[in-house]
This record gives C-alpha cells, structure tokens and sequence, in this order.
C-alpha cells in the first residue's frame, strides 16, 4: 500500500537509473483539536490543517505525469495521504476507487513501511535520484530542525512518539557499505512550520521516532570509512522559528511555488554534454525561483514567506522547451508614467508586444520568451523633459526580469 507508479513493485524498473518519488501528505488529525478521536495531552495548540493532503496529491500528481523529464525518468512513485474530507472529495473528482485503494494513510506504520521499501528501491544503481516531499505540521524542538507529525501524531506515549525527525531520514538514505549503491542524487523538500511551541521547555527527552537505524561507518577493520559523497539538497519552507501557510481548502503557498518551479519559472539554460542547449531545472534554480515567487505570495497576502536551503545542487529535470519569463516594466521618473506606451522589440526588431504603464496594477507586467530584447518607449502628448527612448536592450530571462525606462534627458 503505497505504490502509485507503477501498480506493482515487482514492475520498477531497478536494471537502469531511475527516480523513486515518496510523497506524503497529512491534513487529518484524529487526536488533535477537531479531530475524530480522542485527543491526547500534547496537542501544542495544533489544529486540523485543510490543504496538505492535497497539497501532496498535486505534487504527486504533476510528478507522475511528467515522468520522463526527470533525470533520471521517474521509476516509481509513493504516496501517503491523510486528507479532510472536502480534500478526498477533490481528489474523488480525478480518481477511482482503485486509486484510493493504493493510497496508504500517513500514519507512523505506513511512513517507516514506505521508508524502507523506498530506500531498498533507490539502492540498486549509485545514478538513481530520489524525490521527498511531505506537507503536514511540523515543530522544531531543541534537537531536531523539524520533527514531521503523523497522521496518530498524540495518540499515546511520548509527545513526538508518532513524528519523525527529517534528519533521521536524511542521515538514513546515505549510502552504507550494505547499500553501497543507493542514489547518490536526492532532495527533500519539507512543506511544514518550524517553530518552537513554549511548552517544549516544560517536557524532557522530546524524540521522534526513529524509521531509520543509521550506523557509523567505521568499524575496528583496516576497511575505509564510507564517505558521504551524496549531492543531496533540503529544502523548507519556512525558516527556523517560522510559520508555513495556505489557503483554506486549497493548496499550500509552498507546495504552489514548487510547481511553479517544476513547471518551467526555476529553468536556467544550460549546454549538456553534446554542445546542445537545453533548459533544466536544479535544486538551485528552484530555490531562486522560490524567493520571487513567495515574495509575490506575500505582497499579495500580505505575509512574510520565505524558505532555505542546504545542501549541494542537483539537476532534477529538463523541460520540454524554453520557459515563460515574466517580466515587469517600469517607467524612470514616476510622473511619466500616465505619458509612456511602452512597445517590446525582438531582435530582428519586429513588434512582439505593447506595454501600457497607466494600467493598473502597477508596475506593468508581461510575459515572454526568454532571449533578448529591445524596448522603445514613446511619449504621448509629448511632454518637457521626457523623450522617446528606442531600441533600449534588455534581457528576459526565468523567473522575473525586471526593466527600468528612464525617459528623461536630465
């Protein structure tokens, strides 16, 4: 229960390199606040979530439809959901019954089950790549950077007894001398808050439970240390002490921003080894990308979002073409704005576009291929000390160029 692509284990293709996805998605809390059963003694004030789940459904979703952009292609795909109800109802709309059916609950017993069989999956060839994404509550304790809650988070026990620390995972997928060739290429991206609840201070010995037994690699032997020599990138979002957000009964901000990215706004154009240019999307670039497009988010709610990164760059993908760059035009001086027509130049200087700063909102936004361009901005009733501007260069590139016109002689 589990395996989504493809529909039987035995079918994961493990004689060639592959990407092997585990995704996990947790909204349902029965033992917190508003959940179905009964609730436990550390609820840390934590409440139902109403978008993780299907946050995690449509990173799944995009991942196995796109599979053979992955370098390498997409092998197999797991998925753990633990959704609201109106969450399941969207997901009802794209899916049967028999979907459902392989869709494991995020619980404790189904996470360490998918771990091992994930890991045992990515072992087989050192150029396999793995993919983790989970969206759910998360906290920061005095030991761990994010302890993720399951679906039983508070059922019995000790306070972190049904959550797993990121780190454990992380230290667990490094290869051993029992799995010497498990996928030197792999990132995490943890969709969950990370800040400190007060009542942390008042419990001892907060520890998640460990899906992963992880061993020095060194024995009394003359045998050399196994070296680490993953390019293996996490990446949040949110900074330590940080909040994650989304909108009720939709997808989370995070979750949205990285689809964006996998989609084409993280592209960069790169030469591959056959002197051809293509454009290919990195743990880098996306965490590039990430930083304009959270900050679009925030300006238009109106809050504070952001994300981190560590760890060593990695190419995930190569898109199909060239991506759409988004770029935003603005007029030098302010006042010239209601005067300026901005037209937008290729560069055999034929007309691909006009630009209109009295728009609203403003600055004026567009979107184009990347590559390079010209812009003449022409001034309309013709007003001292503003001029027309021609064939002015400028470069549209992913995620966001940003143009400033200066139409002033002063």
């Amino acid at each position: 229960m589990g395996l989504i692509f493809p529909n039987r284990r035995e079918d994961i293709a493990k004689d060639q390199p592959g990407t092997h996805a585990f995704i996990v998605g947790v909204s349902a809390y029965p033992h917190l606040e508003g959940g179905s059963g009964k609730r436990g003694e550390n609820t840390f004030g934590l409440k139902q979530l109403s978008a993780s789940a299907l946050s995690a459904y449509r990173i799944h979703e995009w991942i196995v439809q796109q599979r053979e952009r992955f370098r390498p292609r997409l092998a197999s795909c797991r998925l753990l959901l633990s959704p609201t109800k109106k969450e399941l109802a969207q997901i009802r709309k794209d899916r049967d019954e028999d979907f459902l059916g392989r869709v494991g609950a995020a619980n404790l017993e189904n996470f360490s089950d998918e771990c091992d069989q994930w890991r045992d999956d990515a072992s087989g060839h050192k150029e396999n790549m793995t993919f983790f994404y989970f969206a759910g509550h998360g906290l920061e304790t005095p030991q761990t950077d994010a302890a993720l809650l399951l679906e039983d988070f508070n059922r019995s026990g000790g306070a972190l007894k049904y959550s797993v620390d990121i780190s454990n995972v992380y230290e667990g997928m490094s290869p051993t001398f029992k799995r010497p060739d498990l996928a030197r290429c792999q990132i995490y991206f943890v969709d969950s808050c990370r800040f400190r609840p007060g009542e942390l201070k008042e419990l001892q010995e907060l520890r998640p439970t460990d899906v992963f037994t992880v061993r020095f690699e060194s024995d009394n032997t003359k045998r050399p240390v196994m070296v680490d020599d993953r390019s293996a990138p996490l990446i949040y979002a949110a900074v330590p002490g940080a909040l994650a957000y989304s909108s009720l009964n939709e997808q989370t901000f995070f979750s949205q921003a990285v689809l964006a990215c996998l989609r084409g706004r993280a592209g960069v154009k790169v030469e591959n080894s056959y002197g051809q240019t293509e454009w290919q999307v990195s743990a880098h670039s996306i965490s590039a990308a990430l930083k304009v497009i959270l900050n679009e988010i925030s300006e238009e709610r109106k809050l504070r979002l952001d994300h981190t990164i560590e760890g060593k760059d990695l190419t995930i993908l190569t898109l199909d073409g060239a991506p759409s760059a988004d770029v935003v035009i603005d007029i030098d001086p302010e006042d010239a704005r209601k005067l300026a027509m901005v037209e937008v130049l290729d560069q055999r200087y034929s007309p691909v576009g006009q630009v209109n700063p009295r728009s609203q909102p403003y600055p004026s936004r567009t979107t184009l291929i990347p590559g390079e361009y010209y812009l003449n901005a022409v001034i309309n009733p013709r007003t001292l000390p503003y001029v027309d501007v021609e064939k002015q260069s400028r470069t549209a590139k992913p995620p966001l160029s940003e143009w400033k016109i200066k139409v002033t002689d002063k």
